[in-house]
């Protein structure tokens, strides 16, 4: 599902014509299409609430295997105490950064 859409809009700077945007009309007509060129933007949209339910259901599922793989492995003797420390720690990191981005996105 996309969360937003990506569009051009011109970026225009005091000066500029509409004319001057393609390269070859004027002698500098180089330097002033890169400063009128279209530059990406990204348009945001809001996220449901229940969009979110869902990504975070997903995401705890998705931390639930991880940390069982991890305990697997570890009980395999195929990874120390240490990383699976690190690991899980990482994998904390981000779901508290992915959570964040995921409480701004929510509209009310």
């Amino acid at each position: 599902m996309p969360q937003g859409r990506l569009t051009l809009q011109p970026k225009v700077f005091r000066g500029g014509n509409m004319s001057t945007r393609c390269p070859g009309t004027s002698p500098n007509s180089a330097s002033v299409w890169l400063a009128n060129a279209y530059i990406p933007t990204f348009q945001e949209t809001a996220m449901t609430q229940k969009q979110r339910l869902i990504y975070s259901i997903l995401i705890a599922l998705s931390v639930l295997a991880i940390m069982l793989g991890l305990s697997w492995l570890q009980n395999a003797g195929m990874i120390t105490e240490k990383t699976f420390q690190y690991v899980a720690i990482g994998v904390a990191v981000v779901v508290v950064i992915i959570n964040g981005v995921m409480r701004r996105k929510v509209k009310p």
